[in-house]
């Protein structure tokens, strides 16, 4: 099953267990824990110096460019790969509960 499907059928289920104002905010949290848990993986995996250079940078755009360029040689993933990666995660946990660990 490709991953796109997977968050397609997390969408769908959670329609169908979940009230339609349910559904907006599980997926309103969702983006929240998505929005931070990149923030903390950022700030952990750029170092100092890297945050120094990218300070020194003055368009916005570009200073945007250079933390994912930054980011991806880092942990491998561009930023939207690493939320996609987790985005995955919580729905197979949600579809598919017997396989997550309890803990």
């Amino acid at each position: 099953m490709a991953e796109h499907d997977l968050f397609s059928e997390f969408i769908d289920k959670l329609k169908k267990d979940k009230t339609p104002e349910e559904v907006g905010e599980f997926l309103a949290d969702l983006m929240k824990l998505s929005s931070g848990s990149l923030y903390l993986a950022i700030m952990t995996q750029l170092s100092d110096e890297d945050m120094s250079e990218i300070d020194k940078i003055t368009d916005e755009k570009k200073a945007q460019e250079e933390i994912e360029k930054r980011f991806k040689l880092k942990t491998g993933l561009t930023p939207l790969e690493f939320v996609n990666q987790l985005r995955d995660k919580i729905a197979k946990g949600y579809l598919f509960p017997e396989l997550t660990p309890n803990k």
